[in-house]
């Protein structure tokens, strides 16, 4: 405690050892309170008397190289005149003649070992009250305000760093300015006194006698005070940076043990209070007298008032629960604030290593400030901006690579297992790595920037370069990072070395080719360096051209991995190596690998007509982007006040002001057949237009008003309103209900029509007409005009009873349920029509879906609530509902899209459908569904999807998953439908349908060692299928049957195909497919007699059927494998049948393409996030383990590095330890070999 008193700002435990090369820049040591000496105190006549009290400070400082030259052309101009006054001859007796210039024994080795000790000297002058006034300022600073912000966290863990990261920064930051101007005057004065010593003595080395004055300056000559004076100038400018940065990094480091200290007593109530009461912890005392930091109060005066006022403003009061993530991310930022080095230059001088800068708090070190990385001037990390005037300096770019591949061997270390999960695109930005290449190419481009490099400095650099490059092709491929990091270095150099570009074409045509992995390897050096572009795209084509006209089959192989790869990651486009191409083109027509590519070609043809679709997609967005800015209406606010509201009741969350598409506007939101709906034109036209039909019929009922309709409506409203707020009103409901009734209304249908079509409008209106805005300029709406409709409503149909037996009354009520909802539906979609119109018209949208989503959900709460009177038609009720719902489906209402999921999957309608007795809710519910996956579909399809698709998306995954967990077997029962309409680029959605299996089954282990498929006591049981299968094939289904029975006619298998197409297109009809497979597959499960299916698989009409399938072009065969996998769900016979049908596919397939489209279905349904199908799993366990499929030695599985690794990566998920030796889980019944 004694020793913590007198040094308290030690930085580190004990001093450094002089440095070795793998650490020559390590942070030098300081410690606050040591001796400082005097001038008098330090001479330098002896090895001794030059060291520094901080350690190995010498080899940080700085000696700017123009003093050097200034010494030597000043020793060479003494020399020349040395010698002339030797040959003049003297007078007699006269004295002689003196030197030009009486320096003493100033020169350049004087000055390197003065300026360490007068940096030295200044640092331990200055430290300790700098550190300790900016860690006093900082630590009472931090301890407020994180006292008051922690007030409700419970976690010391979180506390503890956050006033470390705020301590730090503030302690670091007060250091920094405090220090600087300080510092700048300490080491100018002493290194002024060390120089003139130097200069005013004739000893060998600095004098020890220097006095406090600086000696006899008033002896030295004008020039030889002008050197000094530049001397002091340039060195003091050039250390200020390494003083301020330790000085920077003592306070620091003092700063963190003081806080902990500092806050012992709070961190430790929080930990004790978790350890025994494990309830939230609350630190009131902030708010009454002032406390001591450990939540007990003290009293004194001035202290009886709070620390802080009760009225502090909400967003800085502390809430239960502690710190949200985002109000931490203040405290984080603290360790991302940047230091801007200093660029200041003195006299002009900028010379290399004249500017430096410091680095933030952080220690790291590879962010050192003020001395950059390595000790390179102008490298350091984060600053953004390189160095003028410096020239290529190959010793400083190799001590970058190195410190770059010893990081790099760390970070991967730490890995282990997952090294080669790691890629430098993952690596945040302030990590080592990233800085280190970045301070290579500030250094590169700081060469750059001084013109061409010299003919030794080229020499110098492609030397270096050549090295790296023989470095590349001794690493691993399991090791990424290692590549792309000296990639990146590489690509750095080439900013100042243009050669090197043109070089490296002729060095990889020497790269070592002579083993696969070397191959490989080669494969990805080069994928590598032209993503990186220091390949020449010409060089490349006219190498791989060569290479595939040796007639070898390993570099054929070679350049059709390499093109694929390349042309897949968009590295470059397959067409622009044209000689390649052409090559390939000829070799297609025949020979052993003519099959592999014509897969490549046809694959680059897709890539080709894709990105030409895409960009007439981008053109023609940008033509209606164009066009609504000119109306007024800007495509970007379609959506944009949309939130996601699935599965939640509460009205606040609902979007204000919904725009109204019009125009090109409207393309956005309703599919079109060209976007791949799977219904046709037609019906969508239909569905577009359905809100025009409804604004024209409401507008021709309305001309029958009588004049004053909308007066006695409102009379009877405003009775109705002050009622229902009254007290004791809920005695004269039922007189109100009569008063209603007499005049037609629940009786009457035109009345009725009349009376809510009105209702409806007046309400919507006062509504929207009483909005006010809030502090953020949101618009609130009051609906108690909406909740009292409402419950007029809910007391019409309690009250009704126009005589006869129960059956007839609830059907009564069940006919003015479905009048109040029909006149509601189409009265909202007049309105939305309404206000598309006057879109188109004058620009302005602001059609808001709020009033009519509060309406409905009310109806929907208190219909479907339990009640005696309602119970018993809770069917009717629901089945109403769920028919008005289908009629306002987003393909309808696009802007109610939310409101309208919110309510078809709200709790009081969703769960009491799906939970009718005989399943009577479902084909409702899967209807509901439907309408949501139309609406979806073409959205989906794109790969950008906009932020308001993205939230009705996520929203639309969260309903699904409340169906897996709850109601599994209503998914696995209409699996094929929704299949229809999911597109194939949806997996996961796809998986969570797949996923489902009936409640009640247990799921056997698919990893289980030597698992007998065909002995499940499920296996033979056939699923529950209510989709129509049939529907979408009806049009083949009299030849298909005929087929499937008899196995004859060669013409039905000849012209299937094409009858399998959208019509009017060339386009493969999913549906019509899914349907196909299913239908094939069940009829041959229904024939099956034998257990052992994968024997006799290839002897039945089912199984020509499926093959032929395999003779679509890619596309076409894509989806048929989709429809096969779709079927590979839980134990079933379906799951069996079809496991061996994909099995049998892949093993009997003439052509690689169709394994490889095979092994491409079921890996891309396993790489995503969980849930995977069962029968999915089972499926390529067995494909990848039994040997009678050679799964791995096919070439797809090594075309490219990354396809590897995920291949190894699923290898590892999917097998057992041990797996490789243990027997194939038997899918077909049968052992395997």
């Amino acid at each position: 405690m004694q020793q913590q008193q007198q040094q308290p700002g030690a930085v580190a435990g004990g001093p450094l050892a002089p440095p070795t090369p793998n650490d020559k820049f390590a942070v030098p040591n300081v410690k606050i309170g040591g001796p400082t000496s005097s001038p008098n105190a330090a001479a330098t006549g002896s090895g001794k008397d030059q060291q520094t009290v901080i350690p190995n400070l010498a080899s940080y400082v700085s000696i700017n190289p123009t003093l050097t030259q200034m010494f030597q052309q000043l020793a060479a101009s003494n020399a020349a005149a040395a010698a002339a006054a030797a040959n003049t001859e003297a007078g007699v007796g006269g004295p002689p003649l003196p030197l030009p210039l009486a320096i003493g024994n100033l020169d350049h080795t004087t000055l390197k070992r003065s300026v360490p000790i007068a940096v030295d000297r200044a640092i331990r002058e200055i430290i300790q009250p700098v550190v300790e006034r900016s860690v006093t300022i900082a630590c009472i600073t931090t301890k407020e305000i994180v006292t008051k912000d922690f007030a409700m966290e419970g976690d010391e863990t979180k506390m503890r760093k956050a006033a470390q990261l705020m301590v730090a920064n503030l302690a670091g930051s007060l250091a920094l300015v405090t220090c600087r101007e300080p510092l700048r005057a300490s080491v100018s004065n002493h290194l002024r006194q060390l120089l003139v010593a130097a200069a005013s003595s004739p000893t060998a080395t600095v004098s020890a006698t220097a006095t406090a004055e600086g000696g006899t300056t008033s002896s030295l000559s004008d020039t030889v005070q002008n050197v000094v004076d530049q001397c002091v100038s340039i060195c003091s400018q050039d250390n200020l940076e390494l003083g301020c940065m330790l000085i920077e990094k003592a306070a620091t480091e003092k700063a963190v043990r003081d806080i902990d200290e500092s806050l012992s007593g709070a961190l430790t109530t929080r930990k004790r209070h978790k350890e025994m009461t494990g309830k939230p912890y609350y630190d009131m005392s902030i708010f009454g007298p002032k406390s001591n930091g450990s939540g007990t109060s003290t009293s004194g005066s001035g202290s009886g008032g709070p620390r802080y006022p009760s009225a502090l403003p909400e967003p800085l009061r502390p809430k239960p629960g502690g710190l949200r993530n985002e109000q931490l991310l203040v405290y984080e930022a603290f360790q991302r604030i940047p230091r801007q080095p200093s660029t200041q230059t003195v006299g002009g001088t900028g010379a290399p290593g004249s500017v430096s800068g410091t680095g933030s708090a952080s220690t790291s070190p590879a962010n050192v400030g003020g001395i950059g990385i390595n000790g390179i001037p102008g490298a350091t990390p984060g600053s953004g901006s390189s160095v003028p005037g410096v020239r290529f300096n190959v010793e400083a770019l190799s001590g970058i690579a190195l410190k770059l591949e010893n990081s790099v061997i760390s970070l991967l270390s730490a890995a282990g297992p997952r090294a080669p999960e790691i890629t430098l695109g993952r690596i945040p930005s302030e990590h080592d790595i990233k800085q280190l290449l970045v301070a290579s190419r500030n250094m590169t481009t700081s060469v750059a920037s001084c013109g061409p490099l010299t003919s030794q400095e080229n020499d110098s650099a492609l030397g270096f370069a050549q090295t790296i490059f023989k470095r590349l092709y001794e690493l691993r491929l399991s090791e990424p990072l290692r590549l792309e990091a000296f990639v990146a270095l590489l690509e750095s150099l080439n900013i100042c070395c243009r050669q090197l570009g043109k070089d490296l074409g002729t060095w990889a045509t020497y790269a070592p080719t002579e083993t696969d992995a070397q191959r490989k390897l080669h494969r990805t050096v080069l994928l590598l360096l032209l993503r990186s572009q220091l390949l020449q795209v010409s060089d490349l084509d006219h190498y791989l051209c060569d290479r595939v006209n040796t007639g070898a089959v390993i570099w054929l192989e070679f350049t059709v991995a390499f093109v694929r790869t390349a042309g897949h990651e968009k590295i470059v486009d397959p067409n622009d190596l044209h000689k390649t191409m052409q090559t390939l083109s000829k070799l297609s027509k025949g020979g052993g690998q003519s099959s592999a590519i014509a897969q490549l070609l046809r694959s680059i043809e897709e890539m080709r007509m894709a990105n030409a679709k895409s960009a007439e997609q981008v053109q023609e967005q940008e033509q209606n982007q164009n066009q609504n800015q000119q109306q007024g209406v800007g495509q970007g606010q379609q959506l944009s006040a949309i939130k996601p509201v699935a599965a939640n009741v509460n009205v606040s969350n609902i979007p204000v002001n919904v725009p109204v598409p019009s125009g090109a506007d409207e393309r956005a939101f309703k599919p079109t057949h060209q976007e791949s709906s799977s219904i046709s034109a037609t019906s969508l036209s239909n569905l577009a237009q359905a809100t025009q039909r409804a604004y024209e019929s409401i507008h021709a009922i309305s001309r029958d008003d009588p004049p004053n309709l909308k007066q006695q409506v409102m009379l009877l409203l405003d009775g109705w309103m002050r009622l229902s707020s009254d007290v004791n009103g809920s005695e004269k409901m039922p007189q109100y209900v009569q008063l209603l009734q007499s005049n037609g209304i629940g009786k009457n249908e035109e009345q009725s029509e009349r009376f809510f079509r009105v209702s409806t409008e007046i309400l919507v209106t006062a509504v929207l007409k009483n909005a006010t805005l809030d502090e953020n300029n949101q618009t609130l709406l009051n609906y108690t005009v909406i909740d009292g409709y409402g419950k007029l409503i809910l007391v019409l149909m309690k009250h009704l009873n126009s005589g006869g037996s129960a059956e007839e009354v609830a059907k009564q009520r069940i006919s003015l349920l479905n009048q109040i909802l029909g006149v509601t539906m189409r009265t909202m979609m007049a309105h939305y029509e309404q206000r598309r119109t006057q879109t188109e018209a004058d620009g302005v949208s602001a059609w808001d879906q709020r009033p009519w989503f509060r309406l409905l959900l009310n109806l929907v709460m208190d219909l479907n609530s339990p009640s005696p009177i309602f119970d018993p038609i809770s069917y009717g009720i629901l089945s109403v509902f769920g028919s008005a719902f289908h009629v306002v489906q987003p393909l309808v209402v696009p802007g109610f899209a939310f409101a309208w999921l919110e309510l078809i999957s709200h709790r009081m309608f969703l769960s009491n459908l799906l939970s009718l007795k005989g399943q009577k809710g479902w084909a409702l519910a899967h209807q509901l569904l439907i309408d949501l996956f139309l609406f979806l579909e073409p959205h989906l399809r794109k790969i950008d999807l906009t932020d308001s698709m993205r939230q009705l998306y996520k929203g639309t995954m969260r309903v699904l998953l409340v169906l897996l967990h709850d109601y599994p077997a209503f998914l696995a029962a209409y699996h094929l439908s929704f299949c229809n309409v999911i597109p194939e680029n949806c997996v996961q959605l796809r998986n969570l349908v797949l996923s489902a299996f009936p409640r009640g089954m247990v799921l056997p282990d698919p990893f289980t060692p030597n698992l007998k498929i065909d002995l499940l006591p499920d296996i033979a049981k056939s699923p529950l299928v209510l989709s129509n299968v049939i529907g979408p094939i009806t049009s083949i289904r009299e030849q298909l049957d005929d087929y499937l029975k008899n196995r004859q006619s060669a013409e039905f298998i000849a012209g299937l195909l094409p009858r399998l197409y959208k019509d009017g297109t060339k386009e493969v009809d999913s549906a019509k497919v899914n349907g196909l497979v299913l239908y094939a597959g069940m009829n041959a499960i229904g024939k099956q007699q034998s257990s052992h299916i994968s024997q006799s698989l290839a002897r039945t009409a089912e199984m020509d059927i499926l093959q032929r399938l395999m003779d679509f072009d890619d596309r076409g065969r894509y989806i048929a494998l989709n429809a096969i996998a779709n079927q590979l769900r839980f134990p079933s016979s379906h799951s069996h049948y079809f496991s061996c049908v994909m099995l049998f596919l892949f093993s009997e397939a003439k052509d690689e393409g169709v394994r490889e489209q095979v092994t491409r279905v079921l890996l891309e349904r396993l790489i995503v996030h969980r849930p995977h199908p069962w029968g999915l799993l089972i499926t390529f366990i067995e494909l990848i383990k039994n040997q009678r499929y050679q799964f791995w030695s096919h070439p797809f599985t090594r075309c490219a590095t990354e396809i590897e690794k995920v291949f190894e990566s699923v290898a590892r998920s999917c097998l057992t330890p041990g797996g490789a030796s243990q027997k194939a889980t038997s899918v077909g019944g049968a052992d395997a070999p």
